[in-house]
């Protein structure tokens, strides 16, 4: 693999945060010849000084001002001459409209780095330092919707986020004031509480959206106030049945009886910002064990692969043939989880989107004992009825379910019987029989995000003019 074909790799690459190894002469000519390269004989690449490359640019001055405080503190002149030039490059980049991205995680972290920087160098420009505290708090708090739940349609982005708010509330104000405290105590609550009902048994997330699998272990070390496995005083006593809906994001927990079940759903549309063609999807596990999975994500994949990960054709999802999701930048509106109810033992939640043009796609999930119902609905506008187009012709609707890796399917009679190293895991029947069943492969992010496997997803392929109904029966 060619590693400038990865964002990722060229990302550490050009943030210089890997010099921070070498000795002080050798870093010295290293930045001298990084800023001969790029400012002087104007060969900058494609991710420096612009917004392909923002993130990269804040990492980069963050390091230039650790960078410039070594050389400081060997009576180095020309090394914090040097340093303080590049820093000058990036913080105008960073100023830019062109380059700044509001309302993303990537603007607070620039308003962070923009901040430390002006203290680091004596900077007393008030006006300068005033503007841009004004921009980081209007892009950190557009990071959350009221609930305290991010916008980017992440779990690993709840994690990932709360650290950098609250980096950027110390360095915007002398300590944090009682506004911000309030701020980061609701931050704290909301993020603590999503982590925990979307931790698996193993203590892996579920890949919902642009997740990752592991918890980022360094951030829970060093804010155990969002860790759900450190246990507070006010938590509540375990209940045999919990359930979560806030934002987009639903999660069920049943203890008891039979197989302890751990379902969860999601459908939310905020922005382009770490969105998956995902709405409706779902994942479940059974006693520890993954059934219905997710691809996942990855930062370290090349681009064909990252594009894929995000697509409706690989989640548990609903799509339509010769009709694909509409693009994501667009005007987020019609995502999202519409109603719930628990009942004793199960839950029925409902859900709908209008993300494929001209079609509104809504699912039900009943889970009742050992049983989850699914209820698929399809419904073009613009058409003579029920699931016909505009011009007559009658639309097929493809109705996914991403199987563990682990997972093996068998049809028989038309019914899916699953299984896994040789011992039943559950059947699932579709109620009518104008539909087939097909299987085709789809990549997958394990726990290693540099490492795409793949999976198996069913694909059961029916006119989309009725609703259809599937039962998952397990042991």
């Amino acid at each position: 693999m060619d590693p400038f074909n990865v964002l990722n790799w060229r990302h550490h690459l050009l943030s210089l945060r890997w010099m921070d190894v070498l000795a002080p002469a050798t870093l010295r000519a290293f930045l001298a010849d990084f800023h001969d390269f790029h400012f002087v004989r104007k060969q900058a690449n494609s991710m420096v000084g612009t917004a392909n490359g923002d993130h990269t640019t804040t990492i980069r001055l963050e390091y230039l001002g650790t960078f410039r405080a070594v050389f400081q503190g060997q009576g180095d002149r020309k090394g914090v001459i040097l340093c303080e030039r590049l820093m000058r490059e990036d913080m105008v980049a960073l100023l830019s409209p062109a380059v700044y991205r509001p309302g993303h995680n990537h603007g607070v972290m620039a308003d962070t780095a923009l901040l430390e920087a002006l203290d680091a160098m004596g900077s007393d420009d008030m006006d300068l330092r005033e503007s841009v505290v004004r921009r980081g708090m209007a892009s950190q708090a557009a990071l959350y919707d009221e609930a305290g739940v991010t916008r980017e349609h992440s779990v690993s982005y709840q994690e990932h986020n709360y650290p950098v708010v609250l980096r950027f509330l110390r360095a915007a104000a002398a300590g944090l004031t009682e506004v911000q405290r309030a701020q980061q105590g609701r931050l704290a609550n909301a993020s603590r509480e999503l982590c925990a009902y979307f931790t698996r048994s193993n203590g892996q997330f579920f890949p919902i959206g642009d997740s990752f699998r592991l918890p980022n272990a360094a951030i829970l070390a060093a804010h155990p106030e969002i860790d759900p496995a450190v246990a507070r005083p006010d938590d509540p006593v375990d209940a045999a049945e919990r359930l979560y809906c806030k934002s987009g994001f639903f999660s069920y927990i049943r203890e008891l009886p039979g197989p302890r079940v751990h379902f969860v759903a999601t459908a939310t549309w905020n922005s382009a910002h770490h969105k998956q063609d995902d709405e409706l999807s779902f994942c479940l596990e059974l006693d520890g064990r993954m059934v219905f999975d997710d691809p996942g994500y990855s930062d370290a994949a090349n681009p064909g692969v990252t594009k894929a990960l995000g697509t409706a054709d690989v989640h548990s999802a609903v799509t339509v043939a010769d009709a694909p999701f509409g693009g994501r930048s667009r005007r987020p509106t019609g995502s999202g989880l519409r109603s719930w109810s628990r009942h004793e033992g199960g839950f029925e939640l409902r859900g709908s989107h209008s993300r494929i043009p001209g079609i509104v796609v809504s699912r039900c999930w009943t889970l009742t004992g050992n049983k989850l119902t699914l209820t698929d609905w399809i419904k073009v506008s613009g058409g003579e009825g029920e699931g016909v187009a505009a011009d007559g012709n009658l639309r097929l609707g493809m109705h996914g379910f991403v199987l563990a890796p682990d997972v093996a399917f068998v049809e028989i009679d038309g019914c899916i019987h699953l299984s896994r190293g040789g011992d039943p895991v559950g059947m699932v029947r579709a109620s009518d029989s104008s539909g087939t069943w097909s299987a085709a492969p789809v990549p997958y992010v394990g726990t290693d995000r540099r490492q795409i496997d793949q999976t198996t997803r069913l694909v059961y392929t029916a006119p989309a003019h009725t609703a259809h109904v599937f039962e998952f029966t397990f042991a």
